[in-house]
């Protein structure tokens, strides 16, 4: 056998590991997507409930922490401050829901 082709248990090794880096490039694309979404698209999923103030803002500072070390944009990051916020934005009743992730995300940013 030559050294460039695989052996087989190698083979299965890579088949049974696909599976696992689907799903999380799946996970990083709905964290960029709601990265990316206007505010205005935000507040309606938040408003809805298809999105929390909290999953908004752990999507910008995973995307923080991907990005940052390369452009170094931001030079204090304060997420648990951003993330106490959302947090008590999101006790507040419905109509401070909307105001938490443009809080908790505008805290970060």
């Amino acid at each position: 056998m030559s050294e460039t082709r695989p052996t087989r248990r190698e083979v299965l090794l890579g088949l049974a590991a696909i599976p696992l880096l689907q799903g999380n490039l799946a996970a990083e694309d709905q964290a960029s997507s709601i990265c990316f979404m206007s505010t205005v698209e935000m507040a309606r999923l938040i408003r809805t409930r298809k999105l929390s103030a909290r999953e908004a803002l752990a999507a910008h500072l995973k995307q923080i922490e991907r990005v940052n070390p390369k452009v170094n944009a931001i030079v204090t990051l304060v997420a648990e401050m951003a993330e106490a916020e959302a947090a008590k934005a999101e006790a507040k009743p419905r109509a401070g829901l909307v105001r938490a992730a443009c809080a908790s995300v505008g805290t970060v940013t």
